[in-house]
């Protein structure tokens, strides 16, 4: 698709499911390398950010500095570019990411596979980012990527420019001086997705509700809770906390409707009629002995 006098050469979306439209770029910031900043300078090409990622294009006029540069197998043109947090709690709702000094997450267009009918690429190996996608520090790719960086990245993407195609060509993409009077680029589009975390949802009943027997309910099936447990507060003073069956995914806007149930007589009677949902600020390790799980405290005082 043309953009004024530009036209795409290749470019990448990033998505979320933690986020309700999907796209998620708006809370990264993307850096080229200096080595590759001063490529893009030099090439002329244009680099362009926006919600759903980033999109290099190259002026429609200049195809024979582009088909030069396309051609040249012996220095491929590639950038690279270091990904960083723009919101601070980005890591808390991302699944698979995997942090120094374990290693980092590296994409390359060089390993992508096609993403079914979607006419995109897949940079990540799985469905969605894991820990498949990490590389350890010493991997030359990670070093010279890292190299003169004082904070490392969250991840690193590397793309490659795809070869000349003869075909129709757009708009400003003949005249004097062009390779071939057919000739464009022929864009490639790549993907890279991100799963929102789960953990384990933990209510702390603060309050008088022992003689309730209250327990979690989910009206819509898809989550099951354990029974009431007595807990201490640090302060000292008694709780009740209930624990989801498994581990939930967390969500911007959560999906869940959690009622709080609890015995009235004979009978039942709602107690809290929705619950308020899990944060991204509130995550923790247990520790080891206690099962390792991530949880998320929820505190409902009455």
């Amino acid at each position: 698709m043309q953009t004024g006098p530009y036209l795409p050469l290749f470019d990448f979306e990033v998505e979320h499911t933690f986020f309700p439209e999907g796209h998620c770029a708006n809370a990264l910031k993307f850096v080229l390398t200096p080595k590759s900043a001063a490529l893009l300078q030099r090439s002329g090409f244009l680099a362009r950010a926006s919600d759903a990622g980033v999109a290099v294009l190259a002026d429609s006029v200049r195809f024979e500095a582009l088909s030069m540069i396309a051609r040249d197998t012996e220095e491929p043109f590639h950038l690279t570019w270091l990904a960083y947090a723009a919101e601070p709690l980005f890591g808390n709702y991302t699944e698979g990411l995997v942090y120094p000094p374990e290693g980092l997450p590296v994409f390359d267009s060089d390993s992508a596979v096609a993403d079914g009918t979607t006419g995109r690429w897949r940079l990540q190996r799985e469905a969605h980012v894991s820990a498949a996608d990490a590389r350890p520090l010493d991997d030359e790719t990670v070093v010279q990527a890292l190299s003169g960086q004082r904070v490392p990245p969250l991840f690193i993407v590397t793309l490659r420019l795809g070869v000349m195609s003869t075909g129709t060509p757009g708009a400003g993409a003949t005249g004097a001086g062009a390779p071939d009077a057919g000739s464009q680029p022929q864009p490639k589009r790549y993907v890279l997705r991100f799963a929102a975390r789960a953990a384990v949802w933990k209510y702390w009943l603060i309050g008088d509700w022992r003689d309730s027997e209250p327990q979690v309910v989910d009206p819509d099936g898809q989550a099951d809770f354990l029974q009431a447990q007595d807990a201490t507060l640090p302060d000292g003073r008694q709780a009740l906390t209930i624990r989801s069956a498994a581990p939930i995914a967390i969500f911007r806007r959560s999906p869940y409707r959690f009622q709080l149930r609890g015995r009235a007589g004979l009978g039942e009677r709602l107690l809290v009629k929705r619950l308020p949902v899990a944060g991204t600020a509130q995550l923790a390790r247990e520790p080891r002995a206690l099962g390792g799980s991530l949880v998320s405290e929820i505190y409902v005082h009455r």
